[in-house]
């Protein structure tokens, strides 16, 4: 008879590290020599704020000067969070506009808006000063920024934002202790919603045997404008020859849930 194989699962966590989050496709446009990407877009409805994030990626002896992107009628100085936010200044050229000075070959800019905002396409502009004699130039563009349309989503863990497993004490089929419940609020249908894993595990145990026997489940839901429920429930199914990759030790499964807007 086969005895029993006890692993030492202690504080196997279900962390959900998207807690109100909006996560927007990125989206990119090249001016000269460099690149402009909105690399994340994010409402933290803890803290009633919208974080968007832009890189910057230029050839290290052609650094623009600037990075500006226009501010529409309902962009103003109340509207931003200068403490959070990337040092800023308003400008009037070459638009009406909030202006970043940039410093280095590959940099990020912060802005913090106050509320939750959507993005759409914007006047962006990278401003290159001419040095020795050189001429000054202005690249103008496109890319995704504050928008004035008034659309929103969100997501909210309600409950179970950290799940503990018991310990494994045998193969079979093994159920967390709680459940997660998310609420999407949005003003608009055809949202997406996905989730992405990560794993933080012991010294000689297999990434690919952990990722095999985490069963993810969620309640059916439809993509509708309004609140939406979803509850998530967690199952661990483990085999006999699953024990291989599974020395002892704690395991910790970090799960992102996020949602990108609909239309």
């Amino acid at each position: 008879m086969r005895s029993i194989r006890a692993v030492s699962w202690v504080g196997l966590l279900v962390i959900l590290i998207a807690v109100g989050v909006w996560e927007y496709d990125a989206s990119a446009i090249t001016l000269g020599k460099s690149t402009l990407v909105l690399q994340s877009q994010r409402y933290y409805k803890k803290w009633d704020l919208t974080r968007l994030v832009y890189r910057v990626k230029s050839n290290k002896n052609e650094i623009p000067t600037y990075f500006v992107l226009e501010a529409g009628d309902c962009l103003e100085d109340g509207a931003l969070d200068p403490w959070l936010s990337t040092p800023y200044e308003w400008v009037e050229e070459p638009f009406d506009g909030i202006r970043f000075e940039i410093y280095s070959k590959s940099q990020r800019i912060y802005l913090w808006l106050n509320g939750q905002w959507d993005v759409e396409s914007v006047d962006t502009a990278l401003v290159f000063f001419g040095n020795g004699g050189g001429d000054d130039e202005t690249l103008t563009g496109k890319i995704e920024g504050p928008s004035c349309g008034g659309s929103s989503i969100s997501l909210e863990v309600v409950n179970g934002a950290s799940v503990q497993f018991p310990q494994l004490l045998d193969s079979g089929r093994w159920e967390a202790e709680t459940q997660t419940q998310l609420v999407i609020s949005s003003s608009q249908s055809g949202w997406d919603f996905g989730y992405q894993l990560g794993f933080s595990i012991p010294e000689g145990a297999r990434q690919d045997i952990v990722s095999k026997i985490v069963e993810v489940n969620l309640s059916p839901y439809a993509t509708t404008a309004g609140d939406t429920s979803i509850v998530v429930s967690y199952a661990l199914n483990v085999e006999d020859d699953d024990f291989v990759g599974l020395p002892e030790g704690t395991y910790t499964i970090s799960i992102t849930y996020t949602i990108t807007g609909g239309s």
